[in-house]
């Protein structure tokens, strides 16, 4: 089923968010009667039109079979090969690369919630087709949740009558939204959503730090989300550090809360290791999944607040301010000595044994990872509207953050002093990679959350009762809540994309789809196909063949290989290259970011130099052993594919 024009999205293009918001916003902009479930639903219909919208519309085309980037569909091969084999503990994708295969750095927790929900939907549809669909709505499923998530974590710190406006401030927040697109099959929903829950927990820790119950829902979802994707490592430590400040300022009994946390941290991660790699993971040490290593920092961690609290009983002169800074600088002095001799590879940039290739021609142009301040690495230029967009909601709730501390007292003073310390961390990593806009969106919608009470508070002050009323709450409400799009929707059309993130939008795999799988021809049996790093998880997920490389920051030979046979200048050396690594056939894309990414090295014609074997297939001159495969007239000036003779 088609519904308007297919367009694959650009995360980063905030115009493309706002085209379906506008006619949905006006009908959920006010909270039903004032209720938090009434609000609560209308600010989830409002979320769930506009990601009905962005499919109907063709932004997000998953009616016409398309998902959102390379991820998602790499996250539903992984699950189909889970499917397939059974074995939960074989986490290498065997088509990638074979023989060798590939072990990506995901974990377990996401399959088996794809898997999940695919098995209930096998009564009705098959289970590849039921998988598809279940991934498409992942996205907005979680969404939901996540929000009711949201206004839980908020509830501490926002009077009642202004909790119903959380889900709209949540709702309206554009990197969270991006988090849960539809169509989106990703960890980055699920890391939002245990994000939350950490966020909800740690502040009911540091309001009540007598309760256990808070301190061990911290441990126990800080160990899922670890185990999800070890990003979360940094919103639990915000978690720990707000602990340990609180401690440092106050004693008494506020050693509590980070030892049953740590406690339980330490227990979930040890099950979740054994879950996700048998009883030999924790002798297993990785930086970027799950590991040992993870196993160690948290029992470093929980041995320093077991002692805190052995010696805050049995120390003289432990209350005092001197003695907590004392052993706090000690402990953390300690810890990071013991990780440096037994564990080196915790400390430092967890890519820093990325492969190196791919750092410097794919990873450095990815979207996600370019600075929301400054200029791209892919020469996109700095705007004040991107600006605004990923870190504008900074702009008004900073201020009503410091108001909050200020004039909070005891407990609700260190609650919101969480929120800022979060925020103060996220925010600067974010400006650096927008990737991370998502964590501080969380942490600064709770007090802007507040300021939206308050002004509509206000405004039920200042605007008689009747029609006027009526009308004007929406009006102002959508104002608060969506500022932020407005100066995204100046932003100047984009050109073309310039970096490997645009290739899977020119580069149409499903249209090439039954000529790689027609059984007259390619399709016969499983190729190893050399294609553009983009484009291989999409092969892998429509057609039964192999690919070299995958879009990972972990070492793969593959991607080396075929980035030396495609900047080869050299047709002997070419075929040479490709025999000797088992391709059999070859596409390019001419149109695609492929182009710019095969740039130097033998990429560009050069005055007198001959070109590049790129050049000459995306040009449609290819050498004699390559010989050409008809492809649809629709797509022939976009797919070049050619066969390998031998």
């Amino acid at each position: 089923m088609m519904r308007g024009t297919a367009r694959t999205i650009d995360l980063t293009d905030s115009a493309q968010f706002l085209e379906p918001i506008a006619p949905v916003a006006r009908a959920g902009a006010r909270p039903a009667g004032g209720s938090l479930a009434g609000a609560l639903a209308a600010a989830a219909l409002l979320a769930l039109g506009v990601q009905a919208a962005l499919a109907w519309l063709g932004i997000v085309p998953v009616l016409d079979g398309v998902l959102v980037d390379a991820d998602a569909y790499l996250r539903l091969v992984r699950v189909e090969h889970l499917w397939a084999t059974g074995d939960w503990f074989a986490s290498d994708l065997p088509r990638i690369d074979p023989p060798n295969g590939f072990v990506p750095h995901w974990t377990r927790p996401l399959d088996a919630l794809l898997l999940a929900g695919a098995s209930l939907a096998r009564p009705w549809l098959p289970f590849r087709e039921a998988l598809y669909w279940w991934g498409v709505l992942l996205g907005p499923v979680m969404q939901i949740v996540a929000m009711i998530a949201f206004v839980w974590a908020a509830a501490p710190l926002i009077r009642r009558a202004w909790l119903p406006w959380a889900g709209f401030v949540f709702a309206a927040q554009p990197a969270v939204f991006a988090a849960f697109l539809i169509g989106r099959p990703d960890h980055h929903g699920v890391l939002a959503l245990l994000t939350i829950l950490m966020i909800g927990y740690t502040l009911r820790s540091l309001r009540a730090s007598a309760r256990a119950g808070p301190a061990v829902g911290l441990g126990l979802v800080g160990g899922l989300a670890v185990w999800v994707s070890v990003e979360a490592l940094v919103p639990l430590a915000v978690s720990f550090a707000a602990f340990g400040l609180a401690w440092l300022r106050r004693g008494g009994g506020l050693w509590r809360a980070p030892f049953g946390a740590a406690g339980a941290l330490v227990a979930t991660t040890a099950l979740a290791l054994l879950l996700e790699r048998g009883t030999g993971g924790v002798f297993v040490n990785e930086v970027d999944r799950l590991s040992g290593a993870h196993l160690f920092l948290f029992a470093v961690n929980l041995g320093f607040w077991t002692i805190v609290g052995l010696r805050a009983h049995g120390a003289p002169g432990a209350a005092e301010p001197a003695w907590r800074l004392g052993a706090g600088l000690a402990g953390v002095l300690g810890a990071v000595g013991a990780i440096a001799v037994l564990q080196p590879g915790l400390i430092g940039d967890p890519m820093a044994s990325a492969d190196v290739l791919y750092n410097a021609r794919h990873m450095a142009y990815i979207e996600e990872l370019q600075p929301v301040l400054g200029r791209s690495a892919n020469g996109a230029p700095w705007t004040l509207a991107g600006a605004l967009l990923w870190l504008g909601l900074a702009i008004p709730a900073l201020p009503w953050l410091a108001m909050g501390i200020a004039r909070a007292p005891g407990a609700r003073r260190r609650a919101w002093g969480f929120i800022a310390l979060g925020a103060l961390v996220f925010l600067p990593l974010a400006a650096a990679h927008r990737r991370w806009a998502v964590y501080p969106e969380i942490y600064l919608a709770i007090p802007y959350t507040a300021l939206v009470g308050y002004a509509m508070h206000r405004l039920g002050e200042l605007v008689p009762r009747g029609l006027a009323r009526r009308g004007a709450r929406p009006i102002v409400a959508g104002l608060l809540c969506l500022w932020v799009y407005a100066p995204a929707a100046a932003i100047a059309p984009r050109a073309a994309p310039r970096s490997p993130a645009g290739a899977a939008a020119a580069c149409p795999i499903r249209a090439l789809a039954p000529v790689l799988n027609d059984p007259a021809g390619l399709g016969a049996r499983p190729r190893r196909v050399l294609a553009f790093i983009d484009v291989g998880p999409e092969i892998l997920y429509r057609t039964p063949h192999a690919v070299l490389s995958v879009p990972n920051h972990r070492y793969q030979a593959g991607f080396a290989t075929a980035y030396r046979i495609m900047t080869t200048r050299d047709p002997a050396r070419a075929r040479r290259l490709l025999q000797d690594a088992g391709i059999e056939a070859v596409l390019v894309c001419p149109r695609s970011a492929e182009s710019w990414f095969y740039r130097g090295e033998g990429g560009n014609n050069e005055a007198g130099a001959a070109p590049s074997l790129f050049t000459r297939l995306a040009t449609g001159r290819p050498p004699a052993f390559l010989c050409p495969v008809q492809v649809p007239d629709s797509i022939k000036e976009s797919v070049k594919l050619y066969e390998v003779m031998r």
